[in-house]
């Protein structure tokens, strides 16, 4: 008798509880624009600009040359985070060397991209925050522009990071969508870096990159032999993905006096043996 008086006045009690406040799973973007969830009005807006704006009205391969000369064909230096990891900015700038670097024939006597772009850094940690292009200002006009030109900037520019252990996270905070778009990137001081988390991350973000530069500095040590271990050749070889169609190597010194005794044929077949493994076709 005590026990089904007991399990009745549980039944009641579970019946009569207060459901307790689950707390809501945070979902992650992944695209850039969603247009299925619009309004009516939004709807209604919509096809209004695309039939009363001048620009929207013209043909779309006109549209997207107009995208591509607003928003590519630039540097852009990734200097590093700030903030929490959920509240992760990154500080940037937008280069502001007018002339193309060009790959040097031979080993230079210092660090050519590095003496190209000296004026393009920002201080770092510092207090600036990343600087914006007023060119991405078009992105916010309205919700067509946004969706055919969102993902250009990450396409169409060069992105530029001192070492991978900016990259990881500087990729970590993108949506993935915009991590995706990423076809060309630079590293402009090259160190061995490897860990699970990074390698995941290009794997799985930088699906879309096509074309890499590398610059490796070296202080006078020696090169490393083929048959040799070599972190730095082995962290390189981390960002072969099954879009890339063109990888570049370059390697510098410091310059220190009469360099003239350097030998340079060394290097340079380092640089080509790293290149060739990256081209090399996926398994």
């Amino acid at each position: 008798m005590t026990t089904m008086t007991k399990r009745k006045a549980d039944s009641i009690n579970a019946a009569t509880a207060v459901p307790t406040e689950q707390p809501t799973k945070k979902t992650r973007r992944m695209k850039v624009l969603s247009t299925s969830k619009l309004t009516k009005q939004q709807c209604q807006i919509y096809k209004t600009n695309k039939c009363n704006s001048p620009l929207l009205r013209l043909p779309p391969e006109v549209r997207n040359r107009i995208w591509t000369f607003l928003l590519g064909d630039k540097i852009i230096h990734i200097h590093g985070s700030k903030g929490s990891k959920d509240k992760r900015r990154f500080v940037h700038s937008i280069c502001s060397t007018p002339e193309r670097d060009e790959e040097p024939a031979s080993i230079p006597d210092h660090g050519v991209y590095l003496a190209h772009h000296i004026n393009c850094y920002v201080p770092y940690p510092g207090e600036i925050l990343p600087t914006v292009s007023s060119a991405l200002a078009v992105l916010i006009a309205c919700r067509q522009i946004h969706q055919e030109a969102a993902l250009l900037p990450y396409k169409l520019n060069t992105f530029e990071c001192a070492k991978l252990e900016v990259l990881g996270p500087f990729l970590q905070a993108l949506v993935p969508a915009q991590a995706h778009a990423i076809e060309m990137l630079t590293i402009s001081n090259m160190s061995a870096y490897s860990t699970a988390t990074f390698k995941k991350l290009v794997k799985t973000r930088l699906r879309g990159l096509r074309k890499i530069r590398v610059y490796v500095r070296f202080y006078g040590e020696a090169v490393p032999a083929e048959h040799d271990v070599d972190p730095v050749a082995q962290s390189i070889t981390q960002l072969k993905g099954p879009a890339l169609s063109s990888a570049s190597v370059l390697t510098f010194r410091w310059k220190r006096g009469d360099d003239s005794s350097i030998d340079r044929e060394e290097p340079r077949a380092w640089a080509q043996r790293v290149e060739q493994a990256l081209l090399t076709t996926q398994d």
